[in-house]
């Protein structure tokens, strides 16, 4: 195998010869059921959550109103706020995650997809935004002060901030890589943003309902990816690809700067309302076009010729799919500052899970029958480098193959697929650059440094520093922002897990059955634990240290934190 390309011939492939599963389930038919039972999720399961474990209540006043300010804590009406937070939690990590699982087959991939969405990731996300509304909005390390000793609260927030670094610096170049390969999805991308700071000024000023100027400006954005297509901003006219990758990098980074600064309603709440309506719509045109094509999985069911365990690193591979601890994040950070009452919990928080695990849904999907046949998926998962290193191609050719029946050129389809995929990115880059302010803005009470509590000071520390990680291979170059992201899987599921055993000991003050929480953040822990440590013997065998080196830091601030929840779990 050479870089990029995978000899069938060579590998033990389960699709180089027939396999019997892949012609006995169609992509349609998959959609279609996986649909019905999170919407039973949904109605049944969350209903039971918001009355009987969290009980939501609308007569307490959220913070929202208690702290108004107009800048950070604003009401904000529940379909509005919708679209934020899903936006916000939906970027790329729910697309290449499952896109890779399917590595071991589209049926585990799926489970774990399905599964840990209805009982852990939704449940988490839901509880999180609770707990945070329950505590002025406050951040997830500041709240687990109240459970847990100084020190924990210390390493949680360092877990946190060391999460929230990696995944703005690893998400800053997939854009901007993306600008590069699709030069015309950046006219769009330029366009979606500058329709946003109008929308943003109309409904601040008039106090309209935001749907009629949402589906406009929606519409303008869609109208204007044939006007990218035609013009183009390509950088590699005049520098190296390299080069191009560095400077659309540092326009993101300036862009997340001004983005995190700026009052909510100015660009963050309405931008992430056209988005989510973009996503929605993109979403229901890959559907129809599943449908309308029936596309078989070419995929094998179970992969048995994997050459990578699927236990545990499944479960860490798919991530946001399922659960993910960058929702709390959001959820405490920015949502529950905008929360209007405690009912549109359940749908903002619930709902907007089970929707990203929609999107996984369609992300196994697009890499297990988007393929033109066993071979074609033979040469993309024939090795698990070529897997781990192309899932997000894997969803732009099985998306595009869907469209095909749209009558849409295949440059304009791969421009729509791409600016999607930007727009998943791109609200998630700048909400978490917004709530990396609030992390350094904690940190300045907890040491004392008042200069920086500035919104503005803290943000230009974020972006230096994430700056610093993305260019430190030099000034042309981008691969210092994926430096630590083999650590991002077991990162971010460690930080859900501990959110969930700090959520039980919510629940355990609130007088509430604990288990339906406990139980996840107890496997997920286990889970955790196992992986980080065949990582660390992983990266020490490879001889890559600082891997090895963050890895035994994380995991022995994650063995830290449980001892002592699970000390207070015991005294409780």
């Amino acid at each position: 195998m050479t870089d990029g390309v995978v000899n069938c011939d060579t590998l033990k492939c389960p699709m180089s010869g027939y396999d019997p599963y892949a012609s006995l389930m169609r992509a349609d038919l998959l959609v279609a059921l996986i649909t019905v039972i999170y919407l039973l999720g949904y109605f049944l399961y969350s209903s039971f959550l918001a009355k009987k474990i969290f009980k939501l209540d609308d007569n307490k006043k959220t913070p929202a109103h208690e702290l108004e300010d107009g800048n950070d804590f604003v009401p904000t009406r529940k379909w509005i706020l919708f679209g934020h937070h899903y936006a916000s939690i939906a970027g790329v990590a729910p697309i290449i995650g499952p896109c890779i699982a399917v590595y071991w087959g589209w049926l585990p991939a799926l489970t774990w997809v399905v599964l840990g969405n209805i009982f852990m990731g939704a449940v988490h996300d839901m509880g999180i935004l609770l707990l945070s509304v329950r505590n002025k909005a406050q951040s997830l390390a500041e709240v687990a002060g109240q459970f847990l000793p100084k020190k924990s609260k210390i390493a949680l927030l360092f877990i946190i901030v060391f999460l929230l670094w990696i995944v703005t610096a690893a998400f800053s170049v997939v854009i901007a890589r993306l600008f590069v390969t699709y030069p015309s999805s950046v006219l769009p991308t330029i366009i979606a943003s500058i329709l946003a700071l109008i929308m943003g000024q109309i409904l601040y000023r008039s106090k309209l309902h935001a749907l009629v100027p949402s589906l406009i400006a929606l519409a303008l954005l869609y109208a204007s990816i044939p006007l990218g297509v035609k013009y183009p901003i390509d950088l590699t006219l005049w520098f190296e690809p390299g080069i191009a990758t560095a400077i659309w990098v540092l326009v993101l980074l300036i862009y997340a700067f001004i983005a995190s600064v700026l009052p909510v309603w100015v660009l963050l709440q309405p931008r992430d309302y056209i988005n989510s309506h973009q996503i929605i719509v993109g979403l229901g045109i890959l559907v129809i076009g599943i449908f309308v094509t029936k596309p078989e999985m070419v995929a094998p069911m179970i992969n048995f010729e994997a050459e990578r365990s699927w236990f545990p690193f499944l479960f860490i591979t798919v991530a946001c799919g399922a659960i993910s601890g960058a929702h709390g994040l959001v959820a405490s950070g920015t949502t529950a500052k905008q929360i209007n009452k405690e009912s549109d919990i359940r749908p903002i928080a619930y709902g907007g899970m089970l929707l990203e695990g929609f999107l996984a849904l369609l992300a196994v999907i697009a890499a297990s029958a988007g393929f033109a046949n066993n071979e074609g998926w033979c040469e993309h998962y024939g090795s698990w480098a070529h897997a781990s290193r192309h899932g997000l191609d894997a969803f732009v050719q099985g998306s595009v193959s869907f469209m095909t029946h749209f009558n849409l050129g295949p440059e304009i389809a791969a421009a729509f697929i791409a600016v999607i995929i930007i727009s998943f990115a791109a609200t998630s880059l700048d909400t978490l650059f917004r709530i990396q302010r609030y992390m350094l803005e904690e940190i300045s009470v907890l040491v004392k440094f008042k200069p920086l509590g500035n919104r503005y000071i803290a943000s230009l520390l974020a972006v230096a520093t994430v700056s610093m990680m993305v260019y430190s291979d030099g000034i042309t170059k981008v691969e210092g922002a994926f430096t630590l992201w083999p650590l991002f899987g077991t990162t971010n599921q460690l930080l859900a897990s501990l959110a969930l055993m700090i959520l039980a000991l919510f629940l355990m003050e609130l007088g509430s059955n604990n288990l339906y929480v406990l139980i996840p953040g107890i496997i997920l822990t286990i889970l955790t634990m196992i992986a980080n440590t065949m990582g660390v013997m992983d990266f020490w065998r490879d001889a890559n240290y600082l891997l090895a080196a963050f890895a035994v830091l994380v995991l022995f601030l994650q063995l830290y934190i449980v001892k002592d929840i699970s000390r207070s779990l015991l005294k409780k």
